[in-house]
């Protein structure tokens, strides 16, 4: 998106309450980074970081309201968790001479997961909701490639911090990404259909559990 672009648009009007408290907390995330580049520790990892949570603030301050909100704990609840949990995880890695190998898997994991919100823009949303198909970029092979990037990402983590913690909340988190993943593919094929079902066949990503020789999430067992 453009500079031009984002000058042509208008907040849409009223914000969600939930909206202007995920920017506020996109905001103080994006912090985190920024000290630590004003310090003088900037690294490719950290750049990226400031760049995608400030890209967070514009995405939350222009998306329309979703097609089909989330509904229940998992659908809310759930995604909420696996967002802003590695947050604490960052917090345990050490800040001394980080392996580059470490930093350059980090790296490369929020350049994906940036990749794929430039993509994916208003149609983002940290809960399980329904707005538009995007199938552009990254979308274009992989159906996930933000949680994918997060999980590499979690991955380098746990190599710049190798603590029991660490690799206990990795693993939680991946799963939980992986999980969230599932319920919104089941919401997409409630909304989109046959045109869900035809990108899930050209597309990649790990089969849900039940799932079909096609990799297609089992059907809602109920409501």
């Amino acid at each position: 998106m453009t500079i031009a672009a984002l000058r042509r648009l208008r907040p849409p009007a009223p914000r969600r309450p939930a909206d202007w408290l995920a920017m506020a907390i996109f905001g103080w995330l994006a912090w985190g980074p920024l000290r630590l580049i004003l310090a003088g520790h900037a690294n490719s990892y950290l750049i990226l970081m400031l760049a995608f949570y400030l890209l967070l603030v514009l995405v939350y301050l222009f998306r329309p309201p979703p097609a089909v909100p989330a509904i229940g704990p998992l659908e809310r609840h759930l995604p909420l968790a696996v967002t802003f949990a590695p947050a604490a995880i960052l917090r345990l890695h050490p800040t001394a001479a980080p392996p580059q190998g470490a930093i350059l898997t980090c790296s490369l994991g929020v350049a994906l997961a940036l990749w794929g919100l430039i993509h994916l823009r208003g149609n983002f949303s940290i809960m399980v909701e329904g707005r538009a198909l995007v199938t552009s970029g990254p979308y274009r092979w992989i159906r996930h490639p933000i949680y994918l990037g997060e999980i590499i990402t979690l991955a380098g983590l746990v190599w710049l911090s190798p603590h029991p913690v660490t690799i206990a909340g990795a693993l939680l988190i991946g799963c939980g990404q992986l999980w969230r993943a599932w319920l919104e593919e089941r919401k997409l094929a409630r909304c989109f259909g046959d045109r869900f079902d035809a990108y899930r066949r050209r597309s990649v990503w790990f089969p849900a559990p039940g799932a079909g020789r096609d990799g297609a999430p089992p059907p809602p067992s109920g409501g």
